[in-house]
C-alpha cells in the first residue's frame, strides 16, 4: 500500500473574508500537510497546530479473524485468517499511523467502531500517541465494509455526523446514495474558518462509473452550504477511479 505525501497552504486574507478549498485526489493513501491561517475567534476551542497533517488510507478489509459478527459471505471470506494474522495486521497499520504523527486519520475498509478501538489502544500502547476516534455505521450490507476517523488528542474535532438524501433528491435520480461516508467539523481558537471534512468511500469497479459520478455530485452538493458559508472543505476517501492523476476524464472529471 502505498502512501503519499502533499502539503497544501490555505490563505486567508483579513476579516470575514477566506478561501475555501476542496481536493480530490485518487489515491488509496494520502498525508497531507495543511498551513492553516491565522484569525481571531473568541471561543473555547483547541489551538491550532502550525501545521495540520491529515491521512487518508484504504486499509484494505481490515476485518479481525473472528466472523460470527458478519452477516455477508463476502465479508467472512475477507475477514482476517486467523489472529496471528490480524494482530500482525493491526501492528503494522498502527506503526506507520504512529510514525506519520497525522491529526487526523480518515480510514476507509474498515470493519467497524472495534477497529478503531483496536487501533486506538495499538497505537497508544506501543508509541505512547493517543487518538480519538469517530464513528458512525454505515448502510453497505455487502461488503459491510466502513469508514472512520482517528484524530489527534486537542485537534479541533467538535462534531461529526451523516448525511441524507432529501426525498426530493433522491426522486430526481440525480445522485446515488453515499452508504460509507463521514463528516467531521473542526474548529480552532486562532483560526477564523472552520474545516469541515467529508471522509467517504465510492462504488467500486469500472462499470460503475455513472454510479461513482452520481456518488461525488452528492458529496458536492451536501458540501455546498459549508463552501458558501466560508468554511474549508477537503473531500477524502477512496475514489475507486478508473483514471490516473492528470487523466481529466469519466468520474475523475
Amino acid at each position: 500500500m502505498m502512501l503519499e505525501q502533499k502539503e497544501y497552504r490555505l490563505h486567508s486574507s483579513r476579516g470575514s473574508q477566506t478561501r475555501s478549498v476542496a481536493f480530490f485526489l485518487p489515491c488509496c493513501a494520502v498525508l497531507w500537510g495543511v498551513f492553516l491561517p491565522t484569525g481571531a475567534v473568541a471561543q473555547p476551542f483547541d489551538p491550532a497546530p502550525d501545521r495540520l497533517s491529515i491521512l487518508s488510507w484504504n486499509v484494505e478489509w481490515m476485518f479481525d479473524h473472528d466472523t460470527r459478527d458478519n452477516a455477508s459471505r463476502l465479508s467472512r471470506e475477507q475477514s482476517a485468517p486467523s489472529q496471528a494474522y490480524w494482530e500482525a495486521k493491526l501492528r503494522g497499520v498502527a506503526d506507520v499511523i504512529a510514525a506519520s504523527r497525522a491529526h487526523i486519520v480518515a480510514l476507509q475498509e474498515i470493519e467497524g467502531v472495534q477497529t478503531l478501538r483496536d487501533l486506538q489502544d495499538e497505537i497508544d500502547d506501543r508509541h505512547g500517541i493517543h487518538y480519538r476516534f469517530a464513528f458512525i455505521p454505515g448502510t453497505d450490507t455487502a461488503t459491510e465494509q466502513d469508514v472512520g476517523l482517528l484524530v489527534r488528542s486537542a485537534s479541533g474535532l467538535v462534531a461529526y455526523c451523516r448525511h441524507e438524501q432529501s426525498y426530493a433528491m433522491f426522486s430526481s435520480r440525480e445522485y446515488y446514495n453515499l452508504s460509507k461516508h463521514i463528516v467531521a467539523h473542526f474548529r480552532w481558537s486562532n483560526v477564523a474558518a472552520p474545516l469541515v471534512l467529508l471522509n467517504l468511500h465510492l462504488r467500486a469497479t469500472p462499470e460503475a462509473e455513472e454510479i461513482r459520478e452520481k456518488q461525488i455530485k452528492l458529496a458536492r452538493r451536501w458540501m455546498q452550504p459549508y463552501l458558501e458559508s466560508g468554511a474549508d472543505v477537503l473531500i477524502v476517501g477512496d475514489f475507486n477511479t478508473e483514471y490516473m492523476v492528470g487523466q481529466a476524464g469519466g468520474d475523475l472529471a
